[in-house]
């Protein structure tokens, strides 16, 4: 960059010079170029300390307090579910999604864990009170039966946390096209989780659970919507990426 500043400068003051024009403009003259990388870094360096600054605030010192001070008190929204069955995944990290109400834009964030244990998993969710109604929503919606929790912990898998480790066998079931979808799909910032996500990541587990509604359940047990959300995760099973264009 500063070859390139002096180059220009020596450029400018011939040409200049060559009109007639006076030296103190050609003296005054000066060039602040800056590579756009550098720029674009120094954007994202600021925007990931705005981002630590408030998962500070808003989630590391009210967990500390609830953790450490032993006065009964809790600063964060908890959830826990005990699912008595292994979900193949262990998982950290946070999720969220924009949201508005009465005109009123705001951000919804909540912490994510999945931990897997000998012969059950153990899902536990935290979230600021401010967002008490959005987070109870949130999670009962999601946690009313297996398959949507199932649901509920694929979409965090790609649309909220990257902070995952799966059972090698699980991934190693899962065909080339679809892995390469899934792990495309993880860098998509415009998805979140409040979307459930399109493709099958553990086969397995949702097999299991819709062969037990089937042995446990008739179609007429069900009104129309929610017969038709069980058929939707029964073609997740073989729905396959669509192939990339252009």
């Amino acid at each position: 960059i500063r070859m390139q500043q002096k180059h220009f400068r020596k450029e400018m003051d011939s040409r200049l010079v060559q009109r007639g024009a006076p030296l103190d403009i050609v003296k005054s003259l000066s060039l602040t170029l800056e590579d756009w990388k550098l720029a674009t870094l120094r954007q994202q360096t600021a925007k990931q300390k705005t981002a630590l600054t408030s998962f500070e605030r808003d989630f590391y010192v009210p967990s500390c307090h609830d953790l450490l001070s032993g006065d009964g008190q809790h600063h964060l929204l908890y959830r826990f579910v005990e699912v008595d069955h292994i979900i193949p995944v262990c998982l950290a990290g946070r999720g969220g999604f924009d949201y508005s109400i009465k005109d009123q834009s705001d951000h919804f964030t909540m912490i994510l864990n999945v931990l897997p244990f000998e012969d059950r998993t153990y899902i536990l969710a935290a979230a600021n009170p401010r967002h008490r109604e959005l987070f109870d929503q949130y999670m009962d919606s999601r946690t009313q039966s297996g398959l949507v929790l199932l649901g509920m912990i694929e979409s965090w898998m790609v649309h909220g946390s990257d902070h995952w480790f799966i059972k090698p066998s699980v991934w190693d079931s899962i065909d080339s096209a679809r892995k390469t979808k899934i792990l495309g799909d993880i860098l998509d910032a415009d998805r979140h989780i409040a979307q459930e996500y399109e493709l099958s990541i553990l086969d397995n587990l949702r097999q299991y659970i819709l062969d037990s509604i089937e042995r446990e359940h008739h179609k007429e047990d069900f009104d129309e919507p929610t017969w038709r959300y069980v058929e939707g995760q029964r073609r997740k099973l073989t729905r396959h990426p669509e192939p990339a264009t252009g």
